[in-house]
């Protein structure tokens, strides 16, 4: 994935993802984040998604982060 690609991925389903994870832990700022870092995990992994083809992976990734970090928060 290029830049370009990886870009308009970004602009099409960051605010979809973000409003997910805000559903779902509901603070702006951790729900924020979470969705940065699902970017940030496909950006270094350089994985090929298809925006159409692969929105369920964006959902997939941003819900096991958010997972990872409750369990996290859980044991603070």
């Amino acid at each position: 994935m290029n830049k370009e690609e990886f870009k308009i991925l970004f602009d099409l389903y960051f605010e979809d993802i973000r409003r997910y994870l805000y559903y779902r832990c509901g603070d702006t700022t951790v729900s924020t984040d979470l969705a940065q870092d699902t970017f940030m995990r496909i950006w270094e992994k350089q994985m090929d998604l298809q925006a159409e083809r692969d929105v369920g992976l964006l959902y997939k990734i941003a819900g096991d982060l958010f997972v990872s970090h409750m369990r996290r928060e859980k044991l603070r």
